[in-house]
């Protein structure tokens, strides 16, 4: 697999994007994690000047590196944050749109609605049909709604209060 030389990030997104062309091989994938982990690991050699930077460096270079390329060992776990990115979208064009909120309580209210209202997408529900059981129903029974069918058996939350 041949991947064009640019940033560490760039590469690793490419090579990300590359494992699926072919049916997923662990061997390749790991292959892939091990070189970028070496990148990685050259990157965080020297210590910075900038204390910022200088503390981005350190988490970097410790156990949380692990996390940065878990897609090469996790087939559906993306390279990017895009998809969160892209998430809060609506709601930052929203807040620019009203110039913000008013108050702090305002804000959190909103931010818990956006909540709710994705999680409910991703759980493949209808968010007002979620809110109107959230806001009828006790608290059991809104989780229910939510949550119903879309875990495992074993995996399904306890819902009894």
């Amino acid at each position: 697999m041949s991947i064009k030389t640019g940033t560490p990030q760039k590469d690793a997104c490419q090579a990300h994007h590359q494992l699926p062309t072919r049916p997923w091989s662990a061997t390749l994938a790991r292959a892939q994690e091990r070189r970028f982990e070496q990148q990685l690991q050259g990157l965080c050699r020297q210590p910075l000047r900038h204390p910022k930077a200088e503390k981005l460096r350190e988490r970097l270079s410790g156990p949380e590196q692990r996390l940065l390329l878990a897609c090469f060992r996790h087939p559906g776990v993306p390279p990017t944050n895009n998809q969160a990115e892209q998430s809060l979208r609506p709601v930052v064009i929203m807040r620019k749109v009203i110039h913000g909120s008013r108050s702090e309580k305002g804000c959190q209210n909103h931010s818990v609605m956006r909540s709710l209202v994705e999680t409910a997408k991703r759980q493949g529900k209808k968010p007002h049909r979620f809110l109107l059981d959230l806001f009828t129903k006790d608290t059991a029974q809104a989780q229910a709604s939510l949550y119903r069918g879309s875990l495992p058996g074993e995996l399904q939350p306890n819902l009894r209060c």
